[in-house]
């Protein structure tokens, strides 16, 4: 607001400036004016020249010689006039213009006001909650760089006694969670703006560089697929597999990126625009790679669920019935069991053992001595993933959160039509109330996670306009998807390309042919990495 008054300042100063300037020259040209048509008597005529003779005077002559005189100065008069009429009018303008902006700085003045007013009450009544509370005081600290695979950069250091004190404080003064939400708010209404004069001037919103952080059996292979389509008709470039040993993985279930990606890639020097492919989320060293200001995004389904079709997808080595899983997912981090699994050991556990928690870097975060039960060390680290990530999707409900990822992103609507990747079967075995509870208890990281997160979603919903302003944006992605849906079942190569129908490894196959020919052109930075 500040800068706003400088520049309100800098203008009314210059108008101020221009508008004296047209007065003077309004007067002098005035001036200038009556002195020309004053009468002849009362001007200071020059001396005469001196003549040889002196020749008698023909008063038909001299009549002719003075009207002759006469007609260039009122030409000039006339000229001057006009001008200074003009010069008025043009100084009347700035007048007017130095009105509204005085009375644009004295509005945008008051509102700074109020709004300082009210930030400081809200402030103090912050302030009073927390002494009546005791709620401790949440300690800010610059990221600190990986050098492992097991450490995780953290956003946020919280007090022991936290959540004990949040359920205590006083919830009739303004909570974190009312800012939070006005927080929210205020960022899809600045989107939205700028949304509209993109849209009113004409321009396409550049799409930004983005990180969409994979999760298993949750959709995620279709919304790769649409990052994939995205990216590749904007010409933008991705952090890509080796193609070799893991032709779909940044070092999944590793470290990102991976002893091959990391080699194919080259050093990170911030020259890439996506990464879309399997790989543990971690925020620091994923920042290298892209290029400045990226959004993170992935997505969640409820643990149950997702456990139930990880099971019918992966084929892990158990019997089919609920018990023999449970029994299954128990014993994994025994020897013996790691021993029956063999090569898929470290893979199954990723995919069965808080899947999604796993995939946004929990046990990279916890290491080794993870504790899947400590609520604070989770509530901890599900903080600092909120922070990192600008969209958090849920399966559940697919397209209202590409809704939400259109307007991030600066899509429009028919960037994000898809087909379903990867369908699961129908007619799967339920389990019984009580299996249920113990698949929840056994993914505790995971229920977590997806109970936070399916309380944010609902508040960026909310804060962006709900069902009444994206409702329709809903109905027409359906629509579209209905019309492609059919369209590639009628093989209709026109309405269904390639790029559609295309998996996440055969899309990333192409992207890898085309981004090793740009290297060898020069239009992509590529640094050699000695892999020790």
């Amino acid at each position: 607001m500040s800068r706003f008054m400088v520049h309100i300042a800098s203008v009314l100063d210059n108008l101020q400036r221009q508008q004296s300037l047209a007065w003077q020259q309004q007067v002098q040209q005035t001036q200038l004016l009556q002195q020309l048509q004053s009468p002849q008597s009362e001007r200071k005529d020059p001396e005469p020249a001196p003549t040889l003779y002196k020749a008698t005077p023909d008063p038909a002559s001299s009549a002719l010689v003075q009207d002759l005189a006469l007609q260039p100065n009122q030409k000039q008069a006339d000229e001057l006039a006009a001008d200074a009429e003009e010069k008025a009018s043009e100084a009347e303008k700035l007048t007017e213009e130095a009105d509204k902006a005085m009375k644009v700085a004295q509005k945008a003045a008051q509102e700074a006001k109020s709004e300082a007013l009210e930030a400081k009450e809200e402030a103090d009544q912050a302030k009073a909650s927390a002494e009546n509370s005791k709620v401790p005081k949440i300690v800010s600290r610059e990221r600190e760089r990986s050098v492992t695979p097991t450490q995780f950069s953290k956003a946020l250091t919280f007090s022991t006694g936290w959540a004990e004190a949040q359920s205590s404080a006083n919830l009739s003064v303004i909570s974190a969670a009312d800012m939070d939400r006005r927080v929210t708010k205020l960022l899809f209404d600045s989107e939205t703006v700028r949304d509209a004069f993109a849209a009113l001037s004409g321009e396409q919103r550049a799409t930004p560089p983005m990180g969409f952080i994979k999760t298993h059996r949750t959709g995620s292979s279709t919304l790769a697929s649409i990052v994939h389509r995205i990216g590749n008709e904007r010409n933008m470039t991705f952090v890509l597999p080796s193609g070799e040993k893991h032709a779909n993985a940044l070092g999944w279930p590793a470290a990102f990126p991976g002893v091959e990606a990391l080699a194919f890639n080259g050093a990170p020097m911030h020259q890439f625009d996506i990464i879309c492919n399997n790989a543990v989320f971690n925020s620091q060293r994923m920042k290298e790679y892209l290029k400045p200001s990226p959004v993170f995004f992935t997505v969640l389904r409820s643990p149950v669920a997702q456990v139930e079709s990880s099971f019918e997808f992966f084929h892990p080595p158990c019997d089919s019935g609920w018990d023999s899983r449970i029994n299954w997912m128990e014993n994994l981090d025994r020897i013996e069991e790691q021993k029956n699994m063999g090569e898929r050991g470290p893979v199954l556990k990723a995919q069965f053992r808080n899947s999604q928690a796993a995939d946004l870097g929990w046990y990279e975060h916890a290491g080794g001595s993870a504790d899947d039960q400590d609520n604070g060390a989770i509530s901890e680290w599900i903080d600092g993933v909120d922070s990192s990530f600008g969209l958090v999707m849920l399966t559940e409900y697919f397209n209202e959160g590409l809704t939400l990822l259109r307007r991030k992103m600066g899509l429009d609507v028919s960037d994000l039509k898809y087909i379903r990747m990867k369908r699961g079967s129908a007619g799967r075995e339920q389990p019984t109330p009580e299996q249920l509870e113990r698949v929840k208890e056994l993914n505790h990281v995971d229920t977590k996670l997806y109970e936070h997160f399916n309380r944010t979603f609902w508040k960026q919903w909310e804060a962006a306009g709900g069902w009444s302003v994206l409702g329709s944006e809903v109905r027409e992605l359906r629509a579209r998807n209905e019309v492609l849906e059919r369209a590639c079942s009628e093989e209709d190569d026109n309405e269904c390309p390639w790029s559609v129908r295309a998996d996440s490894s055969e899309y990333t196959e192409r992207l890898r042919k085309r981004q090793t020919k740009m290297v060898e052109d020069g239009e992509l930075l590529f640094e050699s990495m000695t892999i020790r």
